[in-house]
Order: C-alpha cells, then sequence, then structure tokens
C-alpha cells in the first residue's frame, strides 16, 4: 500500500464506513483496512466520545452513535488462578475471533494483562476488518483496602498501573514481575481501539464508608480533566484517579477516551425501603458527582453491573416486582434499569449481566425465575437475549455480557467453606454458579470414553465394573468433573422404589441402615432410585458438606424436619439466609433448594429427552448417573479431600460402593482414582452463545 494512499484515507476520509451498532470499519482504496480513525481536537485525539445519554464513534467524518453489544473476559483457565495468568496470546486470539464472530463489538478486561493479551488484540484488529474494542479497567489492591477499608492505602498501587495500562495500550512498557500481577514487554499500540476506561471494584459498605471516615477533610477536588464538590470523600477518589489516568495520557499521547467507574446496585442512589439486608442500601455512589472540564470532551459515562436476582429489593419492592412489559408479562429487570437511565444525564452502561448454568443455586428471582444457578445453556442464552432486550428498551448505550469464559478457580458464598480454596482451579465444580457464567465452558476430558448419560450401557467396559453377578452389574468412572455411574440389572424397574446405591467415603462418619435396611458399610450417602421425578441422593447428617460448612454462616435456623429417614436427610443448598423485609415487616425462613433431587434427561444433544443439566437417565435394565463431586463432599477430589464432620477437610483414599436391591446388599466394592495436578478439558461454546450469535447478528 503506498504511503499517499494512506494519508489519502486519513486526511480526506474518502473511504467508506460499514454501520452497524458502532461496528464498522474503513477502508483505502485499495480495499485495504486502516486503522480506527481519530478525531482532532487541537492537540488531543479521541475516537470515541459522550453526547447526552449516548456513546458515539468517531467514522471518519462525523461522530455516530455507538450502541454497546459485549463481553467480559478475564484471565482463568483450568489449572490456573487469575495471579498465574495462564491464557496464551493463541487463546485470546481463538476467542476474539469467536466473540466477533458472535456480533459482539466491545469485550472488557477488568485490569492489567499479561502481554500475550494486547498483542492477540493487536493482531486480531490488525487481521479483520471488523474491529472489536475494548473497555479497560483497573482493579485497586484489594488486599490492602480489605484490610484497612481505606481506598487511599491502595492510591498508589493504583497510580502506578494506572500509569502502567495508559503506556500498555500505547505500546510502550515494561512492567516488572510480581507475583500476582501482570508484567513483561509491551510493544502493541492498541490505543486506537480503546473506547472507555471503567476504573475500580464493586465498592461495598466496609470500603465507601471506611474511606469516607479515614478522609473526613475530603469533600472537593478540582482537577485539569475532572472536578468534584461538596462531596463524600470515596468519590474523591474516584475523581482523583480519574483525572490522574486522563492526565498522563493526554499530557503524554496527546488522545482521550472517555472515563467511568465500577458501580452496582448495591451502591445506587435510590433508597430501597424493603431491602432485607442493610448493607445492600447503605452507600450511595454516583458519577454525577463528577464533573468534566473543558479540556476533557471525550466525556464521563456510567457504568454498572446489574444481575435480576440480587440485591434482593430487585424483586422485593415496587416499581419493580409488579412491572409488567408489553406483552403484560412481569418484568422486575427492566424497571430498574428505566429508573438508572432517568435519574443519569450521561450514558448508562451495564458492564455486567448474565446467569450462570451451574447445577447448583445460589440466588433467585421467585418472580421471574431469573436465578443465579440452575438454567440449562439455552435457557441462559434465551434470557441474556430478554436482558439485552430491556437493556436497549430502558435507553442505556448497551450492555456486556458476564461473561466470556468459565471460571474454575471462583467461589460461591453457599459453597465456598465445603471446598480447598487452595484447589478450587484443577477441577469443575457444577455445584458452584460463580465458575460457570461462561458462554464459553471448559468440558473435561480425563476419559477416553465420556458416558452419554442416556441409558445405555455403550459407553462401559469391563475394566469400569466393580461389582458383577448373575443379574447385576454396577460401573464406575470419573474425570474433573463427575462421578459416573452404571447399573444393569435383569428385569429392573427404575420407575418405583426398591433400588438403592449406597457410598461409604468419610470412615469416621455415617450410618449402616437406610429406611429399614441393613448396610454393609456405614454409608454416608445414599442414591435412592424412586422414578423419572424422586430420585435423589440423601445425606448422613455427618456428611452433610453444606449444611456442615453453613453452621458457620449466620443463615438462621434451617429446618430439615419432615425430610428425614433413620440419620439421613436430603441434601439441600441454603440460596437465603432468614430475612426481614422492613417494609412489610415480613420475615422469611432461611431459604432451601433440595439440590440432591436428580433430574432426568439425556446429555445425547440429539435425544428429545436432552438436557444440559441431566443427572441421570435409564432405560431398560440400565440406569446412569453423573454426580457431581461436590454433592459426595468433595472439598478436593484432585487430593481425595473431603469436608468432615467438623467443618475441616481430611484425604481419604477412594470410596466404597454398594447397591440394595429390594432387601439384600449385594455387597461393597471400593473405587479410587489417580490424583491429578493438571485436568484435561476442552473448550466448548454453549448453546447461548449462538442463541446470542443470532440475536446480535439480526438486531443490526
Amino acid at each position: 500500500m503506498k504511503i499517499k494512499k494512506k494519508i489519502l484515507a486519513w486526511v480526506l476520509m474518502s473511504a467508506f464506513v460499514l454501520n452497524g451498532c458502532g461496528v464498522g470499519q474503513v477502508f483505502d482504496e485499495d480495499g485495504g483496512a486502516v486503522s480506527q480513525p481519530m478525531y482532532q481536537d487541537g492537540d488531543t485525539a479521541y475516537a470515541f466520545r459522550t453526547e447526552g445519554k449516548k456513546y458515539q464513534r468517531y467514522n471518519g467524518s462525523d461522530f455516530e452513535d455507538f450502541y454497546i453489544e459485549g463481553v467480559n473476559i478475564g484471565a482463568g483457565i483450568p489449572n490456573s488462578f487469575p495471579g498465574e495468568l495462564g491464557v496464551t496470546e493463541d487463546d485470546y486470539y481463538r476467542w476474539f475471533e469467536e466473540i466477533a464472530a458472535m456480533h459482539a463489538n466491545t469485550i472488557r478486561s477488568y485490569t492489567v494483562l499479561m502481554p500475550d493479551f494486547y498483542n492477540a488484540f493487536y493482531r486480531y484488529n490488525e487481521n479483520h476488518e471488523d474491529k472489536l474494542y475494548l473497555f479497560q479497567g483497573c482493579w485497586y489492591d484489594e488486599d490492602v483496602v480489605t484490610a484497612t477499608g481505606n481506598a487511599y492505602d491502595s492510591y498508589e498501587r493504583v497510580e502506578k498501573d494506572l500509569k502502567d495500562l495508559v503506556d500498555i495500550i500505547h505500546g510502550r512498557a515494561s512492567i516488572d514481575k510480581l507475583s500476582g500481577h501482570a508484567y513483561g514487554v509491551y510493544t502493541k499500540d492498541i490505543s486506537q481501539y480503546v473506547c472507555g476506561w471503567i476504573l475500580g471494584i464493586e465498592s461495598d459498605q466496609d470500603l465507601v464508608e471506611g474511606t469516607n471516615n479515614a478522609n473526613p477533610e475530603l469533600h472537593s477536588y478540582d482537577g485539569k480533566y475532572l472536578s468534584c464538590e461538596d462531596v463524600q470523600p470515596y468519590e474523591v477518589f474516584w475523581c482523583e484517579i480519574g483525572d490522574y489516568v486522563l492526565s498522563y495520557e493526554d499530557e503524554n499521547y496527546h488522545m482521550q477516551r472517555p472515563v467511568s467507574y465500577s458501580n452496582w446496585a448495591t451502591a445506587d442512589v435510590f433508597h430501597h425501603p424493603n431491602e432485607p439486608l442493610s448493607k445492600e442500601d447503605a452507600v450511595s455512589l454516583t458519577v454525577e458527582d463528577l464533573k468534566p472540564q473543558e479540556s476533557f470532551p471525550a466525556g464521563i459515562f456510567a457504568s454498572y453491573h446489574v444481575y435480576p436476582y440480587y440485591p434482593n429489593f430487585m424483586f422485593s419492592e415496587e416499581p419493580y416486582m409488579s412491572y409488567k412489559d408489553e406483552n403484560g408479562k412481569i418484568d422486575t429487570y427492566l424497571p430498574y434499569l428505566k429508573q438508572l437511565v432517568d435519574y443519569h444525564s450521561v450514558p448508562v452502561v451495564i458492564a455486567e449481566f448474565g446467569l450462570p448454568t451451574s447445577r447448583g443455586v445460589t440466588h433467585v428471582n421467585p418472580i421471574t425465575g431469573w436465578n443465579q444457578g440452575g438454567h440449562t445453556d439455552e435457557v441462559q442464552g434465551n434470557l441474556l437475549v430478554a436482558m439485552f432486550e430491556d437493556i436497549r428498551k430502558a435507553g442505556c448505550a448497551g450492555g456486556m455480557v458476564f461473561t466470556w469464559q468459565d471460571e474454575w478457580f471462583k467461589r460461591t458464598w453457599n459453597t465456598e467453606l465445603a471446598t480447598d480454596s487452595d484447589y478450587r482451579a484443577y477441577w469443575n465444580d457444577v455445584q458452584t454458579c460463580e465458575q460457570h457464567f461462561g458462554l464459553l465452558e471448559f468440558v473435561s476430558d480425563e476419559l477416553e470414553n465420556v458416558p452419554v448419560i442416556d441409558g445405555k450401557s455403550d459407553d462401559w467396559s469391563d475394566e469400569d465394573v466393580i461389582y458383577s453377578d448373575k443379574q447385576t452389574k454396577l460401573a464406575m468412572k470419573s474425570d474433573s468433573t463427575y462421578v459416573y455411574l452404571m447399573m444393569e440389572r435383569q428385569g429392573a424397574n427404575y420407575d418405583r422404589a426398591g433400588n438403592y446405591i449406597y457410598f461409604d467415603i468419610n470412615q469416621n462418619t455415617g450410618c449402616n441402615t437406610y429406611d429399614g435396611r441393613s448396610l454393609n458399610r456405614d454409608g454416608d450417602f445414599v442414591l435412592e432410585i424412586n422414578g423419572k421425578d424422586n430420585t435423589r441422593l440423601m445425606v448422613e447428617e455427618n456428611s452433610d458438606p453444606y449444611m456442615i460448612t453453613m453452621a458457620a454462616q449466620d443463615v438462621g435456623t434451617v429446618d430439615l424436619h419432615g425430610h428425614d429417614t433413620d440419620t439421613f436427610h436430603r441434601e439441600y443448598l441454603v440460596i437465603d439466609r432468614s430475612l426481614t423485609y422492613p417494609e412489610t415487616g415480613v420475615t422469611v425462613p432461611a431459604q432451601l433448594i433440595e439440590t440432591g433431587l436428580m433430574r432426568f434427561g439425556s446429555t445425547d444433544e440429539e435425544s428429545e429427552n436432552y438436557n444440559y443439566l441431566t443427572d441421570f437417565a435409564y432405560d431398560g435394565d440400565v440406569i446412569e448417573f453423573r454426580i457431581p463431586w461436590g454433592l459426595l463432599g468433595f472439598a478436593a477430589p484432585c487430593i481425595k479431600e473431603i469436608t468432615t464432620a467438623s467443618g475441616e477437610t481430611a484425604k481419604v483414599d477412594g470410596m466404597y460402593v454398594g447397591c440394595v436391591i429390594g432387601d439384600e446388599d449385594k455387597g461393597v466394592n471400593k473405587y479410587t482414582w489417580k490424583d491429578w495436578t493438571v485436568a484435561r478439558y476442552q473448550e466448548r461454546l454453549r448453546k447461548s452463545y449462538y442463541i446470542l450469535q443470532d440475536y446480535l447478528g439480526n438486531d443490526k
């Protein structure tokens, strides 16, 4: 390409733009892609700005509305924790191609990442006509702010990270290695594709009030780019770090981009009189208290994380709980978004929204069923589309799905104490919802022949059999997600009660009777087979990983009465503490969901019974199960570690498994497996990805 033709594309702008929700590409006369054009405003250039409640992108001649349809992306993959930064450049590049193929136009990174991320982002935009744009974030040092409760104690680190980030996106950074932080040499200039800053973390009552109390003299700031007056000290902190990043970039690179801060419903400006947890309505933060100076034409926008199931005010008070959409269906999500947009004078970006496909459930919206967990990947996709639609209807400037990829290292409040934090990244806990928000999942791949749960024995070999007689065969195998089990019995009738499989895992707990039947060993768990709707895992009271660890959480009284058999009871997850709703005065006991109830279906995607969350299937004489490790009390199956009756952990050398047919115990056999230090996996795009791809591809 000749130099003068490049100049022609830049200066005369004799190019054309492919429009569509802000995704556009400028071409030169030879049809080759050129960089994102920049608007020159005196000595300062910028490609993005805010205008009223709209986000805008420069197309080479004018600013046009840019509607944000993106995804959040992290640094986690199986076998690595976030600080280990295990994602490679090729991983990121492949993901960027898949994200763009979904018709998304933006991605968001929460903090400084390794050079591989920026190299892949640069390479993607160099090689593709439709560009991806980046919202770049910067975290506070959470260890520091958690310990002191004062955001200013992290200021020095934040300032360094912001300086590094500016140099990074301009391809001029070299960062020394520091444990838990990104490092390396950054040489790729991606600055033209960075559409905004989203600074900080979700700020709770402790951090906001701690900062306010530690800095009572701070109520205003008059910077070159941002100012504030008569505000709380925490918002002064916001203003200062925003002014710093804008100053450093403009003074050193003569470039700007819009700025915002991570915020969430917990810290909105509205009063929620029926919120049962006072800490979820204790503080208010708003970018409306920050004012851009004339030297900052790129502007400010509001950034919120908004989920439909938490805090509880999202479904417990008006106008949310009775709001109906144009079809007469109650939608508690849309009115809250409208309230946000109505309040703000600047664009509102829903920087996080999503729903997980985990088997376990953590919170529920009892009105809409838009819950935190328990969704198939198809339902996840349909609900994400519904949320995208609400975001658009509310007048937001767009939204970004949380999240691109599953994150095995994550924890959730109602399962975290039943898992070993040092080993979470090495196994896939489908009971933990925070691990499974992704459009991309990581599927365990240790087994040569992973059983399709369809009630057939063709995926099982003689090597898998742990018990066999003339009428009954029991087989087992496992990977880093599930324990698989198959029982084949001549003349079986699985539609009715009478068949049991029991597990003796902890040699110090368990019971040798179940429902009046004697067991050859002290069972910790009993799989009670009783048709498609009533097959469930029962747990002995001293072996229940979730109820034992809930004792350390202030959840109120948990009532398990009425579901006992001898010393066994149904296995539950607590999904909400006992709460009193202040406006109505109603006290609701701790809420439970029976996580041990098995879901009938098939994992064969061609089957009419296909269900992403299938636990078991039977057909004739054969019944198959896949049981999550966590459901059997394993805190870290990769090292054979379980949760004990005291809430501590202990090692075991396997498990003893037996079956009872009618009143006859067929005997017990040991099943064990090799410890692993690396989980093998394959990537799989969930159905939700393809549903979003269709939606985003057709809404242009």
